[in-house]
């Protein structure tokens, strides 16, 4: 048989057939990157109303261990006729910076939709004053729940709120006096009792950040609410005129300064 003339592309055929060779024994292969632990938050209110949430916790790994005194944490709050989706690339964001975050269904909203004891579905009530304070309770009870846990540091905690999210996170971060810090996105006019100039006076010198779309109305808010209390107090405003979620959707300028700002007040991840 006479042996024919390898052509060219044969030998590239040839040589990208030829199997990578296979890792040595005992080699160790590249980890996936860690991501947040996901856990279900399921709480009862003393009213009955059974509430659902998530708790992102941090990965440990070498170049990020647990700090000693386990991880700072971050409650966010998300606005009516909304629920928590909105605000998990935020949550997805700081969990990546080391920072754990506790997000619930507000009552009436998402998964938060249902009584304890009948499971039978819970609307929120039609005067919105009460149902806007016990949201207040809601967010105490949660905190609570957080600072039994031995791997989150409650002497670190931020308070993050949207629209009407930020009255009840401006109220409920005065009663917890280990909050370091509290984010107030578009700040929504008093309501129900809520006011956040009296809240923002309670919250004293600790550093509130206020971030604005560009609407003019919350911008005028804000710059009039920096007045209130002592401590730092910063207004950043972006041209965004979508709905609020678009300040902390995934790639927003607004979102990244919002986890830098925290990660300045509760770690040293700056």
């Amino acid at each position: 048989m006479m042996n024919r003339p390898v052509s060219l592309l044969s030998l590239l055929l040839l040589v990208c057939a030829v199997p990578a060779p296979a890792p040595r024994a005992g080699a160790a292969l590249p980890e996936p990157p860690a991501g947040p632990v996901e856990h279900t938050v399921e709480l009862v209110t003393p009213d009955d109303v059974r509430l659902e949430g998530v708790l992102l916790v941090p990965a440990q790994t070498a170049e990020r261990p647990r700090p000693p005194a386990g991880w700072p944490v971050a409650i966010l709050v998300h606005g009516h006729a909304k629920n928590r989706d909105g605000l998990l690339p935020l949550a997805d964001a700081l969990a990546a910076r080391g920072i754990a975050v506790a997000v619930l269904d507000q009552r009436g909203h998402g998964g938060s939709r249902s009584t304890a004891r009948t499971r039978s579905i819970y609307a929120f009530p039609v005067v919105p004053e009460s149902h806007i304070r016990r949201e207040v309770g809601d967010q105490l009870l949660l905190a609570e729940s957080l600072a039994e846990r031995d791997d989150l540091d409650f002497n670190r905690v931020a308070l993050v709120g949207i629209g009407l999210g930020g009255l009840v996170a401006a109220e409920a971060s005065w009663k917890l006096p280990h909050v370091r810090a509290l984010v107030m996105v578009d700040p929504a006019v008093p309501v129900a009792g809520l006011d956040p100039r009296r809240d923002l006076a309670l919250f004293g010198e600790r550093p509130v950040l206020f971030a604005c779309s560009g609407f003019p109305q919350p911008q005028a808010r804000a710059r009039a609410l920096a007045e209130y209390g002592h401590g730092e107090r910063t207004v950043r405003t972006y041209e965004i005129y979508d709905a609020l979620e678009q300040l902390v959707a995934e790639g927003r300028p607004s979102l990244a300064d919002i986890v830098d700002w925290l990660a300045g007040k509760l770690t040293d991840d700056r």
